[in-house]
């Protein structure tokens, strides 16, 4: 696919601004995330949730838009992947430094995301195969974003010897790899489904 082939059809499209919208947001996050480190205003935290809501929001109906009113692109179905990715790695990244959101759990996302964005690829294009997303993925991201709002808040909260926030973190990695597994499982036997159709 040519880059022109991405704009022939109208861009400007309810999804693709929401999906504007959504990576638009990520400055104000980081920005009210340094003024509270800087300041020690707690009142900055206000703000974060906002913008992290707008964020939330903005992911869930974007792509549930563009079907319900026939308005898939091109351009969009780049452009929904590659936000998802931009606001993984600074919401991540953010997190890490300004609240103390261990490393290793952003370490383990992008190598989770990795592997499952290149096995996609290639077996689509090999055989043009598209697998929907399953039940523990959506759980293990639906958990991430609990994660993060309690990150955010900086939750103290003891249970079993360990903070909330970072048993919950936990949670949601075991969801998520859980879901990738299957994931990919899936990708493998409708690969070799469509290789013995051949």
């Amino acid at each position: 696919m040519r880059l022109r082939d991405l704009f022939k059809k109208n861009i400007w499209t309810i999804s693709n601004l929401l999906t504007v919208i959504r990576i638009s947001s990520l400055p104000f996050i980081v920005f009210f995330l340094d003024k509270e480190s800087v300041t020690g205003d707690k009142g900055y935290i206000t703000w974060q949730l906002i913008f992290f809501a707008i964020v939330m929001v903005t992911d869930f109906f974007d792509g549930m838009l563009a079907r319900k009113f026939n308005q898939v692109t091109e351009l969009g179905q780049l452009l929904d992947p590659m936000a998802d990715k931009i606001c993984l790695i600074t919401l991540g990244s953010s997190l890490i430094y300004y609240k103390g959101l261990p490393w290793w759990i952003l370490a383990i996302i992008l190598i989770r995301e990795i592997f499952v964005v290149v096995s996609a690829l290639l077996l689509f294009y090999r055989r043009d195969i598209e697998v929907a997303p399953n039940i523990f993925g959506k759980a293990g991201i639906a958990l991430m974003a609990l994660t993060a709002i309690l990150y955010i808040i900086d939750l103290k909260n003891i249970i079993f010897n360990i903070e909330l926030k970072s048993l919950i973190a936990i949670l949601s990695l075991g969801f998520y790899i859980t879901g990738s597994i299957l994931y990919v499982k899936t990708y493998s036997v409708y690969y070799k489904n469509k290789k013995n159709n051949c």
